[in-house]
């Protein structure tokens, strides 16, 4: 019989059978050099009836030495639809998605080639301070463009962080040991702030969420809504709470995040729905399901996140082709922007349920998601922190050592540098213990963050060498706490590379701040 022999391009999706055979190579983008090792990933079709519909068929195999792959999907009547394919080599390559369609009839060939781009991530442990990541020195919820933010309350336990500018402010919410309510604080660099609330009504669920580049702070508190006491959304401007309009009818609101402009986004209760928003700085506001909220399996969009382009981010709730039933409605990422509207992206393959928690000014989107064959929340390697970038979903711990001992299950804060914080598991033996982790893109070579490995890498080499010193910028290019021969030989191994913005981390100013919040917590 012969064999139909596809090349898989980008944006196109071949059609794939029962019986189908799967075959392909993996290669390094710019050296065409074969990866050997790489773990080819087979995520779908999904079931076809209501009782397998969250279920997805799964494979995995492993490139050869001339970086080929082989797999034989057999399938069946069931089992039709998207599969997705993922290459992945672990701690050197950035990971690669495609997409084939597999329907029932004869058998065929497909062939698909993945060009990986290098790319090497560090991941570190915030340092505890306490038995919960909570209490960890550096915020693991929240990064500011100059790099980690200090948790400045570590030491409470009724303590909740949410977000952190480069000036180190810091905001979230804490529980009053006298009341039990939640209360909307500040930290303005010095000394706490209690938010205060509208209309003499103190809610017990109180947060600020956000804070941007000046000081502007947005979340919910108590306030009152056509004459009842509500839950409603708050701006904060030097301390000052201001109501954020709410749509005629709406019963509620939660603004979740505010960029530098003045724009925040959040969530309303209108006609016992939940629909998301877009308070523009100007005082109008923009709901943003539009006519996405007729599409077949809707149920509701809750904004997360809004970036300095006015791009709007979040979750959207919807159930799968063919299902009525709520309990069975999946949680994926949407996209806003006011040229396109409302777009539903999707989530990592194989996963269903999908939470995001912050976005960057390139539109890269961070967060944690679920596999969706009905294990349980939180089972280690069930649950894995995301990042959503040039269109496509990522495991972050694709991007890491298989050696690391945690897994990465929540990512929470992205900034425009590529830094990352968040939170990862791992099983002692005795039991899961949590810990914060900071993550950022390595440039191999580079010691001082300019984006060229250079001279003046070595100088920092040359005056380091010897020394136990770990600090960035030092010299300790592999993270052993050590700056000796092998960090020398990574310098040579990359003289001459120019990296460009996209890996340059600015140590010194990330340095200066962290010293003078040091000073400021004394």
């Amino acid at each position: 019989m012969n064999k139909l022999i596809l090349i898989l391009a980008l944006g196109f999706s071949p059609l794939a059978t029962a019986g189908t055979t799967i075959t392909g190579g993996v290669f390094d983008f710019k050296t065409r050099a074969p990866i050997v090792g790489a773990t080819i990933r087979m995520n779908g079709p999904r079931g076809s009836s209501p009782s397998n519909r969250r279920s997805f068929a799964r494979a995995t195999v492993m490139t050869d030495e001339s970086g080929s792959f082989s797999y034989e999907y057999e399938g069946d009547g069931g089992y039709d639809g998207e599969m997705k394919v993922t290459a992945v080599h672990k701690g050197t390559h950035a990971p690669m998605t495609q997409t084939i369609s597999v329907r029932a009839g004869g058998p065929q060939s497909i062939r698909l080639m993945f060009y990986l781009r290098a790319e090497q991530w560090m991941v570190v442990e915030l340092g505890a301070a306490g038995p919960s990541p909570d209490r960890t020195e550096y915020l693991f919820r929240s990064i500011s463009n100059s790099g980690l933010c200090l948790n400045p309350l570590r030491s409470q336990s009724n303590w909740d962080n949410a977000d952190c500018n480069s000036n180190g402010m810091v905001v979230g919410r804490i529980k009053s040991l006298t009341t039990g309510r939640l209360v909307p604080l500040l930290w303005d660099g010095s000394r706490v702030v209690e938010l205060p609330q509208l209309d003499g009504f103190v809610s017990g669920l109180g947060w600020a969420k956000a804070v941007n580049e000046n000081g502007e702070v947005v979340g919910f508190g108590g306030m009152q809504i056509d004459g009842q006491n509500r839950t409603g959304p708050i701006r904060w401007v030097d301390g000052v709470p201001f109501k954020l309009p709410l749509p005629p009818g709406a019963v509620s609101g939660y603004a979740n995040d505010i960029n530098d402009q003045g724009d925040a986004t959040g969530t309303i209760s209108l006609g016992g729905k939940t629909r998301s928003v877009l308070w523009k700085a100007d005082g109008s506001v923009v709901q943003l399901e539009g006519s996405y909220a007729a599409t077949p399996g809707f149920r509701y969009a809750q904004a997360e996140v809004v970036n300095d382009s006015r791009t709007v981010a979040g979750t959207i709730s919807m159930l799968p082709p063919g299902i009525t039933l709520d309990g069975t409605a999946e949680e994926h990422v949407f996209v806003w922007t006011a040229a396109k509207g409302m777009t539903n992206v999707g989530t990592l393959p194989g996963h269903s349920y999908t939470k995001i928690f912050q976005m960057n000014g390139l539109g890269e989107i961070v967060g944690t998601s679920e596999l969706a064959d009905g294990t349980a929340a939180k089972e280690l390697g069930t649950v894995s922190a995301i990042l959503y970038s040039q269109k496509q979903f990522i495991d972050l711990n694709d991007l890491i050592d298989t050696d690391y001992p945690y897994i990465l299950t929540e990512a929470h804060s992205i900034n425009d540098k590529r830094e990352m914080v968040g939170f990862g598991i791992k099983n002692t033996g005795t039991g899961l213990f949590g810990q914060g982790f900071y993550m950022k893109q390595i440039c191999p070579g580079d010691v001082d963050g300019d984006g060229i490995v250079g001279g003046k890498d070595f100088l920092t080499l040359q005056r380091n060498m010897g020394t136990g010193s770990h600090v960035p910028g030092s010299g300790d290019l592999n993270g052993d706490n050590r700056i000796d021969s092998q960090d020398l030989a990574i310098y040579q191994a990359n003289f001459g590379k120019k990296y460009g913005a996209r890996c340059v981390v600015q140590w010194q100013q990330q340095q200066q701040q962290q010293q003078q919040q040091q000073q400021q917590l004394k």
